[in-house]
């Protein structure tokens, strides 16, 4: 089931998949989860050529929006409260 997280929630075990494309908001999460030290997958998708509006891209994410990860947090700001920062 995916949920998106709540303030205070912790990404632990599992890995984090992160869409992204570079230069675009995506990037504060990766800069997040690299601060941390945080085990992910960064995924890159290239708005530019088109690919946040195809599939297999538009399966995961209808909406078409960049910001997106496949563990159900709801956008890049998304990831950010449910970063663990100790």
């Amino acid at each position: 089931m995916n949920r998106a997280p709540t303030a205070g929630t912790m990404i632990m075990a599992a890995m984090l998949t992160l869409f992204g494309c570079p230069n675009t908001r995506s990037a504060r999460a990766a800069w997040a989860l690299e601060e941390t030290g945080a085990e992910y997958e960064y995924v890159k998708v290239d708005l530019f050529k088109g690919e946040g509006r195809r599939p297999p891209y538009l399966d995961l994410n209808p909406g078409g929006g960049i910001h997106l990860s496949r563990d159900g947090f709801p956008g890049s700001a998304g990831i950010l409260p449910a970063v663990d920062w100790r």
